[in-house]
Formats: structure tokens, C-alpha cells, sequence
């Protein structure tokens, strides 16, 4: 078995990537930025995990799987667009929190509107607006991370550290999304959920600091 005293670099233990992680969160504006990223991807990661269950169960559309299938398309469409129209509109202006802001609050909105419209023709607008929003968040919230690193010294662990916010909520997801589903309140809850997560995440981003 491969010891610590084997070789001169010491194995990564949970300890040393616990101390990491928190020594990364250390930093105030570094910590918002965390909490925003794991906020927004989490309201899109509920948004988009049980799609297809909403067409079949929650709207019961005639063709569940072509009408995702449509649905994606216009979720992918807008991202695209979104990404290369933020993402330069932030670099000409200099500035970063009001786009990531608005991209943010774009799936809040996509989020509430289905939990209060649950229709076909909704869906596509919050479609648009959950894929376009979470194009542009990525772009410039990418943009945003680079400026609140704690040091030069640990740039790679503190990115890996931030990496945790666009893995873990994908992951976790389809665990939360079922419990809104059978214990909460049906979609209404996990769309109105959606919101509010995004909603919240705009809202931390914005208390970065040191970026404008």
C-alpha cells in the first residue's frame, strides 16, 4: 500500500482538501462568489433535471420526448446567444455584478413563471430565459471568479474549490427536485424553488466587493 512517507509529495488527504476549502472561504469576497455559483447552478440543475416528467405528468403534452426535444432546443439557442452577448458587453463596460445579477435574476424569473403558469407556450419563454440567463451567468461569473482569488500562490486550489459550485448542484439535483415532487408541493414548489434559489444567488453575488 502507498504511504505518505513513500514519496517526498504527500498524498492528498480529506483533511488537507477540507483545510483547503475552508481556508479558500476565508476570503469574504471569495465566499460570496462560491455561495452565488452554487445557488445559481443549483436553481438551473432544478430547473432542467425533471423536464421531462413535467411534460409527461405535469402538462401531459401528446409527445413528451419531441417536445423536450424542441424545449432544449430553444434553452440551447439562447445560451449560445447569451454567452457571446454578455460575455463581451461585460468586458467593453468593465463591469461584471450587474451582468451576472441580471443573468442570475433571467432564471428566477424563468423559474417563477412556471410556477404560476404551468403551460406549453411558458415553458418555452422560461426556456428561453433559464438557458439564455444561465449562458450569460457562466460566461461573466467566470470572468468575476478570476477577480476575487485569494493569492496568486493558490490559484489552482482555490479554482478547484470553486469548481465544487458548478459540480455539486447538477449532482444533487434529481434528490432535491424528488422530494419537492412528493413531499413539498409538486412542480409548482420546484419551479417556484428554481426562483428563489436564483433569486438568492444574484442577490450574494452582488455583495462582492472587489469587483465591480
Amino acid at each position: 500500500m502507498y504511504r505518505e512517507t513513500d514519496s517526498p509529495t504527500a498524498l492528498l488527504s480529506l483533511r488537507s482538501i477540507v483545510a483547503s476549502l475552508l481556508d479558500s472561504l476565508r476570503h469574504r469576497d471569495f465566499a460570496w462568489a462560491f455561495g452565488g455559483r452554487i445557488l445559481v447552478n443549483g436553481a438551473n440543475s432544478l430547473g432542467t433535471c425533471y423536464l421531462l416528467f413535467f411534460l409527461t405528468d405535469g402538462l401531459r403534452v401528446t409527445d413528451p420526448t419531441g417536445s423536450l426535444l424542441e424545449v432544449t432546443v430553444v434553452y440551447l439557442i439562447a445560451c449560445v446567444v447569451c454567452t457571446f452577448t454578455f460575455g463581451p458587453l461585460s468586458d467593453r463596460m468593465r463591469r461584471r455584478k450587474i451582468f451576472v445579477a441580471v443573468a442570475a435574476s433571467m432564471q428566477a424569473v424563468a423559474g417563477f413563471v412556471l410556477a404560476v403558469h404551468p403551460t406549453m407556450d411558458a415553458t418555452f419563454v422560461s426556456a428561453a430565459l433559464l438557458g439564455g440567463g444561465f449562458g450569460a451567468y457562466m460566461a461573466v461569473d467566470q470572468a468575476l471568479v478570476t477577480g476575487v482569488l485569494p493569492s496568486a500562490e493558490s490559484r489552482a486550489t482555490d479554482l478547484g474549490v470553486m469548481n465544487i459550485g458548478a459540480i455539486v448542484p447538477p449532482a444533487m439535483a434529481p434528490l432535491l427536485a424528488s422530494v419537492f415532487l412528493s413531499t413539498v408541493g409538486g412542480y409548482p414548489a420546484l419551479f417556484a424553488a428554481v426562483g428563489v434559489l436564483a433569486a438568492l444567488g444574484a442577490a450574494v453575488t452582488w455583495q462582492v466587493k472587489s469587483v465591480r
